[in-house]
Parts: structure tokens; C-alpha cells; sequence
């Protein structure tokens, strides 16, 4: 998927995708996720797939332990391109308009295009 987004915008900045292979442990995957999150103290949005799957569920145990007062990772799930466009375009900020505009991305990228198709007779 970031891949797809630099067609489309070009390079995203500070972009890292942390697969999960299917011989790693959820450990050996929340050591990799900290690791591309760095410790730089930089907001760091986590988008994940599919809410409750592996990657969701550490990502959401590791934003947890690194809330902190001056700064919290943000953790997404339910992930399309739409979201990682609006990500890599349209944010500035991790602030609760900012992740409602992401979430809005989303929803708004999910259609189902048969009704369209069949009232244009296509």
C-alpha cells in the first residue's frame, strides 16, 4: 500500500511499512514496530489493516505503554489507500480532527459501485 501511495504522491516522508511474516511471533513484531518508531520523540501514526488481527492488537499494546504527557503514539485501523493518501497529504498534526479527517478518508473511499453503474446503464 505504500507503495501504491508513492505512485500516486510521491515518496512518503518518514513512511515505514512493518509487515508481519508469517513465521514471526507477536514479540518478534512489536520489536520491529518499536524499532520503525524510533525513539526521536516524533508524533508516530500507526495505520494498521484489520482491527483486532496481530498487527492491530500489538500496535494498540504499544501505544499504550508509550502514552506519555507530551506526546502519544496514534494507532489506526481498518487501513485503505484513501486513509494512507489523507495520511501522507492532508495531515499536520495528530490531533483529534486530524484522525477524524483520516477516519472520514477512509469511509469515504469504501463505495459500493453497483447502483452507480447500474443507474448510468454502464
Amino acid at each position: 500500500m505504500l507503495g501504491s501511495a508513492a505512485m500516486i504522491c510521491g515518496p512518503v516522508a518518514d513512511a515505514v511499512a512493518v509487515d508481519l511474516q508469517p513465521e514471526q511471533s507477536p514479540e518478534a513484531y512489536g520489536d520491529a514496530l518499536r524499532s520503525a518508531m524510533g525513539d526521536d520523540g516524533r508524533p508516530v501514526l500507526i495505520l494498521t489493516d484489520l482491527l483486532g488481527g496481530t498487527p492491530h492488537n500489538v500496535a494498540s499494546l504499544i501505544c499504550l505503554e508509550s502514552r506519555g504527557p507530551a506526546l502519544s503514539p496514534v494507532c489506526v485501523s481498518g487501513t485503505n489507500l484513501g486513509m494512507l493518501l489523507e495520511a501522507a497529504t492532508g495531515m499536520e498534526s495528530l490531533d483529534v480532527d486530524s484522525i477524524a479527517r483520516l477516519e472520514a478518508a477512509g469511509r469515504a473511499s469504501i463505495v459500493n459501485v453497483m447502483p452507480r453503474l447500474e443507474q448510468s446503464n454502464v
